[in-house]
């Protein structure tokens, strides 16, 4: 049997990182039933790649200018 990989939304992962501001890293991943790890590495992508976070399943984060190439 294995086990199914779990999705979450661009949406529950920010709030996720808004809630370890308040709350704590440890305690936010207690409350929200999510792995430590999982939520460390949300944190660093948000804090690195910034409104570019978190493009959606599949989709690729571009900047404005590849959109455009792209467009094009």
């Amino acid at each position: 049997m294995t086990k199914q990989r779990k999705n979450y939304s661009p949406e529950f992962k920010r709030k996720a990182i808004a809630m370890v501001v308040e709350q704590g890293q440890a305690a936010t991943a207690r409350s929200l039933g999510i792995h430590d790890v999982n939520l460390r590495r949300w944190v660093r992508e948000q804090n690195e790649k910034k409104e570019m976070s978190f493009p959606g399943k599949g989709q690729q984060a571009l900047t404005p200018d590849q959109q455009r190439i792209k467009e094009l």
